[in-house]
């Protein structure tokens, strides 16, 4: 058992899904993909892919604020509440960092 604790950060993640719906319409087809969404999601194998981590409001997709909750926790805190938890970013200094690399032969 590890006795680290990982930070948890907040991340925007994207998948595309494609099916095809037999409906008689476009609105019915829409109607029938959210009736089947679990079952089509339970089929697809496609690619998933993380957009950014979210380090702040202007990060998070259209459709999301501060005051939903992330998917993948147990505690029921808010968007908000999480970013308002995350340790301050450290900032590096990238223009000195070669001052400290080696010199090659």
């Amino acid at each position: 058992m590890s006795t680290t604790k990982e930070i948890q950060k907040l991340y925007s993640v994207t998948v595309t899904v494609t099916a095809v719906i037999l409906a008689t319409s476009e609105r019915s087809a829409e109607s029938a993909f959210r009736s089947a969404q679990s079952e089509i999601l339970s089929d697809y194998s496609g690619d998933v892919w993380t957009d950014c981590e979210v380090k702040n409001a202007a990060d998070l997709p259209p459709g999301w604020d501060e005051e939903c909750l992330p998917y993948g926790t147990k505690v029921q805190h808010t968007i908000g509440q999480w970013l308002d938890l995350a340790p301050p970013e450290v900032v590096r200094d990238t223009k000195t960092i070669d001052m400290f690399a080696g010199v090659a032969p």
